[in-house]
């Protein structure tokens, strides 16, 4: 499975982003990679069905603060485009 399937699918309008910045950045794909497995993970703890299972909410919880650090790098990474107004 490509590595940033599950967030090409959570952020498709910054599929062109993710790919060059896993091009230029290799921290970034490791968090493409960590990001992957968290949501594996807790597919497989979801389908357990229990809902009080606490790893749910860690994966949850883990799954937010990724995306955040993928966002913050996303948007640090864009190319500034100048404004000509």
């Amino acid at each position: 499975m490509d590595l940033c399937h599950p967030l090409l699918s959570r952020y498709p309008h910054r599929e062109l982003e993710i790919h060059f910045a896993r091009l230029r950045d290799a921290g970034f794909g490791a968090l493409c990679s960590d990001h992957c497995e968290a949501v594996e993970a807790l597919r497989a703890f979801r389908a357990c069905n229990d809902p009080l299972d606490e790893r749910i909410r860690d994966f949850e919880a883990l799954l937010a603060e990724l995306e955040a650090k993928i966002t913050d790098r996303l948007d640090r990474l864009a190319p500034r485009v100048p404004r000509t107004d």
